[in-house]
């Protein structure tokens, strides 16, 4: 289930949704780079690292729905 982020990060969290579900969930300098290459447009070293605090946050959200279902 999303989330609604902050009105200010909201274009932010739509490229990481992509970026997320067309990498199958792994993030990589690489994959950023080779994303903007794609898209014609630079994210700024601020939002990289934003981007790779949302890979994280999400990562541990799906950890802890995966344990809830195991638990189940």
């Amino acid at each position: 289930m999303e989330i609604a982020p902050p009105e200010c990060f909201s274009w932010l969290y739509g490229e990481f949704i992509n970026l997320y579900n067309a990498n199958e969930t792994v993030i990589t300098p690489a994959t950023i780079r080779e994303y903007q290459e794609l898209k014609q447009f630079h994210f700024s070293l601020y939002e990289i690292d934003l981007i790779f605090c949302m890979k994280n946050w999400a990562n541990d959200e799906k950890q802890k729905l995966e344990k809830e279902v195991a638990d189940v």
